[in-house]
């Protein structure tokens, strides 16, 4: 059973987010340094598997559904504490869910979320509804390629080589 969630802005006016998503450029060394200004205010949001560099981040995102049943014992082991958020219906209740309202663009009502096809973009859009003014993105790496197996997840047609 999902949990309807809400994002409010909990966050301290001007707050610097960090959001670790699992690019190959993501490495310990960046995900040690940030730990640093994470003990200083500096708020963290871990995209898909870079929980399993930082359980220590405030919020834990992703999209999928198979990834979290994939996932679920070693985001335990890991210890994770952090709010978990997704926009996918799932049959975990420690899980918020958010309303997905489209694929582009933000949508300012924080039970909402935008889904631009990736985790990465919706865990920015998080990180806006929680009050970040600042969001510096590591691991991103922006691949030119369109993979099928997503378009078809995300609903577009299999015949899809690139994004509409």
């Amino acid at each position: 059973m999902t949990v309807p969630s809400k994002l409010e802005r909990t966050w301290s006016q001007g707050t610097t987010c960090v959001v670790l998503a699992t690019g190959p450029s993501l490495t310990r060394e960046d995900v040690d340094y940030v730990r640093r200004f994470h003990n200083q205010g500096v708020r963290v949001i871990a995209v898909n598997d870079a929980y399993k560099l930082a359980p220590w981040a405030d919020v834990l995102y992703a999209c999928d559904p198979p990834w979290w049943r994939l996932h679920r014992q070693g985001i335990h082991d890991a210890g994770v504490t952090g709010r978990q958020v997704t926009c996918c219906e799932n049959e975990f209740p420690d899980i918020e869910c958010l309303n997905i309202t489209g694929n582009f663009g933000y949508d300012p009502d924080p039970r909402n979320i935008r889904t631009g096809y990736n985790s990465g973009y919706q865990a920015v859009h998080c990180a806006a509804h929680l009050g970040a003014r600042n969001i510096v993105l590591l691991g991103f790496n922006f691949s030119k390629i369109w993979k099928p197996a997503a378009a078809a997840r995300s609903g577009i047609s299999s015949g899809t080589t690139r994004p509409p």
